[in-house]
């Protein structure tokens, strides 16, 4: 859709109560993963703004937090991201699957995940470092020691899942970019 003057062409895609923030298309595109204050929740795009199916993600169990996604495995069945207490810190990764509606503990530290090599590994952030956990055994290992982040923020990842851009602080804000190899 054509962005013309004045916010003519603009769609909307949500129409909540509550603000929605942090939003990850599916791989499909057919799908939205958002986040609010009290839930995260998927939208199904197959039906107009009005009619929109919106499916709200339980709370992790055995707890009052959310799930806030970070990412979309390429098969749009297994989410990954992170354990939000009420009062908005990050306690863990967790990943969640569509089908079965159960959630799993992946590490008890860490934010921002993403998946890299299919669903193979995942880089996240914990304390400054840039992490990199293998599924198949559940290793953890420093990306690279030098790669020190100031703060877990926002971070890209590339088409080819080779590349990714994070923010460093120094004394002013620049985008940084590292190649996994």
């Amino acid at each position: 859709m054509e962005n013309k003057p004045g916010g003519s062409g603009l769609e909307q895609m949500t129409k909540e109560a509550q603000n929605v923030n942090n939003p990850h298309f599916f791989p499909d595109g057919h799908n939205l993963a958002a986040a609010s204050q009290s839930s995260t929740m998927i939208f199904d795009f197959a039906k107009p703004l009005e009619q929109r199916l919106v499916r709200t993600l339980p709370t992790i169990p055995g707890t009052n937090h959310r799930f806030v996604v970070t990412d979309i495995a390429p098969d749009d069945q297994l989410l990954i991201g992170v354990d939000i207490h009420p009062g908005g810190s990050a306690d863990g990764i967790y990943t969640y699957s569509m089908n079965t509606n159960e959630f799993t503990n992946i590490v008890d530290y860490g934010t921002s995940p993403i998946w890299i090599d299919g669903m193979n590994k995942v880089l996240f952030f914990h304390k400054g470092k840039i992490l990199l956990l293998r599924r198949r055994d559940n290793s953890v290992k420093e990306l690279d020691a030098s790669l020190h982040v100031d703060t877990d923020i926002f971070h890209v990842l590339s088409a080819d899942k080779r590349t990714f851009c994070y923010i460093k602080v120094e004394s002013e804000s620049d985008v940084w970019q590292a190649t996994m190899e």
